[in-house]
C-alpha cells in the first residue's frame, strides 16, 4: 500500500470527522440509512420531487443494449446526465427475470406489501446481474414495526454466534437509522464473516404506496457489492467512502429525490468541508480517508461516507462506464491493494485519483 502523502491537514478536517451530526450508526457495516419514516432527524433540503427521472420511452428487455449501457461513459458529466443514464439502465434490466429473493415474514406483517417488496428488490437486482451476481447471499427478514420481540428471537436464532442484539434499543425505539413507527419502510444489513448477510426490514402497518425506491436500490447495491467473493476482506483496503457512496448514489439517483432550489440536495445532507476549503484541504482529507485508520472510522461514524461518498461516486460514474467501476470494485477484491487496483481499472494511482476528486469537490462548493 502506498504511503499516504505527508500533507498538511486543514485544520478543520478532524473537527469535521468529529463533529458532523450522525443519525446513529450501526455496530454493524453496510447498512440503509434511506427510509420513508421520520427518523427524527430532518434531511438538510426538503425536497420536492419525489418520482423518478424519466427513462427512454417504452423500454424493452434487450441484454446486448444493457451490456453496451453498462460499458460506456455517460454522455455527459453532469448530474442529470450520469442519473438518467443509470435510470435507464435499470428500467431496462428490471423488465428481465431479475434475481429470485426469498424472506422470512412476521406474523404481522402484511403479506401483500411484503410480496410486493420482494419482487421490488428482484427486480432492482437485475440491473446488478449483469456484474457478476447470479444469487444473493442474504438471510431476509420482513417485519412490522411492533415486532421488536420477534426481530430479538429471529436474530438470536440465526445470528449464532453472536447476534447483533444491541441494533434495535426497545428504550429509544431506534433501530440502526430509523425511529419505527406505524409509516416506516427502512432496514439494515449485517454481513458475516462468511459472506452471508442478515438482512432485516421493516414495512409498517400503516405503510402504503410503493416500496421507497431509495431504499431498495440502496440495498439492491449492497447485496450487489456481499455477492462478490471476499468483499469484506477488500473493506479493510478501500477508500472509506466506497462501500456506502457507491449504494447512496445509485439510489439517490434512481429515487431522484431533489430540490432543483438547491442542487446539492441530491446527496441528501451537507457535504463536509465548506467553500473556504482549498483543493489542498481537500486533498489531505480524501488521503486521510483512504490510508488513515482512524479517520476512516470516524468517517463512518459521522456518516461521511454516505454523504462524500455519494458525490464521489457521481464523479466516477461521469467519467467511467458501470463496468469500469465494476473491475475497480473486483480489482480491489483481487489485489488487496487500493492503488494497484485504481491503476489497472481507472488508469490513474490512488493519490492522483484523489486529486481528481478533490477537484470535483472542491467545485460542487464553489457551485461551479
Amino acid at each position: 500500500m502506498p504511503q499516504r502523502p505527508n500533507s498538511t491537514r486543514h485544520p478543520g478536517h478532524r473537527q469535521v470527522l468529529a463533529t458532523l451530526v450522525a443519525l446513529t450508526v450501526l455496530v454493524v457495516p453496510g447498512c440503509s440509512k434511506e427510509s420513508d419514516d421520520d427518523t427524527g432527524t430532518a434531511p438538510a433540503v426538503t425536497t420536492e420531487a419525489e418520482a423518478p427521472l424519466e427513462a427512454d420511452p417504452a423500454p424493452v428487455y434487450d441484454e446486448d443494449r444493457i451490456r453496451e449501457l453498462i460499458a460506456q461513459v455517460p454522455p455527459a458529466a453532469d448530474w442529470e446526465s450520469i442519473a438518467n443514464h443509470i435510470v435507464d439502465i435499470n428500467a431496462m434490466a428490471s423488465m428481465g427475470p431479475g434475481i429470485p429473493l426469498e424472506a422470512e415474514l412476521s406474523p404481522t406483517v402484511d403479506p401483500e406489501n411484503a410480496a410486493i417488496t420482494i419482487d421490488a428488490y428482484s427486480k432492482a437486482m437485475g440491473m446488478w446481474s449483469f456484474f457478476d451476481v447470479v444469487e444473493v447471499p442474504i438471510v431476509w427478514s420482513i417485519m412490522s414495526e411492533v415486532d421488536y420481540d420477534w426481530w430479538y428471537q429471529r436474530v438470536s436464532d440465526i445470528e449464532t454466534p453472536r447476534p447483533a442484539l444491541d441494533v434495535w434499543n426497545p428504550e429509544t425505539n431506534l433501530m440502526g437509522h430509523c425511529y419505527p413507527d406505524a409509516y416506516s419502510y427502512c432496514g439494515y444489513g449485517n454481513p458475516t464473516e462468511s459472506g452471508v448477510m442478515f438482512q432485516y426490514l421493516i414495512i409498517g402497518s400503516k405503510y402504503e404506496g410503493a416500496p421507497n425506491r431509495n431504499t431498495v436500490h440502496h440495498e439492491a447495491a449492497h447485496y450487489y457489492q456481499s455477492a462478490i467473493p471476499g468483499h469484506l476482506e477488500a473493506e479493510r483496503i478501500l477508500p472509506c467512502w466506497f462501500i456506502e457512496g457507491q449504494a447512496s448514489f445509485i439510489g439517490n439517483s434512481i429515487a431522484a429525490t431533489y430540490n432543483a432550489g438547491a442542487p446539492l440536495s441530491r446527496f441528501q445532507r451537507p457535504l463536509p468541508g465548506d467553500a473556504s476549503w482549498t483543493i489542498e484541504d481537500w486533498e489531505a482529507l480524501l488521503a486521510d480517508l483512504t490510508y488513515d485508520e482512524t479517520a476512516k472510522s470516524e468517517c463512518r461514524q459521522t456518516e461521511i461516507n454516505y454523504t462524500l461518498g455519494a458525490a464521489i461516486f457521481e464523479y466516477l460514474y461521469g467519467h467511467y462506464s458501470m463496468l469500469d467501476i465494476h473491475k475497480l470494485y473486483l480489482e480491489s477484491i483481487r489485489t488487496m491493494d487500493w492503488n494497484a487496483a485504481t491503476t489497472t481499472a481507472v488508469g490513474l494511482s490512488a493519490d492522483e485519483l484523489n486529486a481528481e476528486l478533490a477537484r470535483y469537490v472542491h467545485a460542487l462548493l464553489q457551485g461551479t
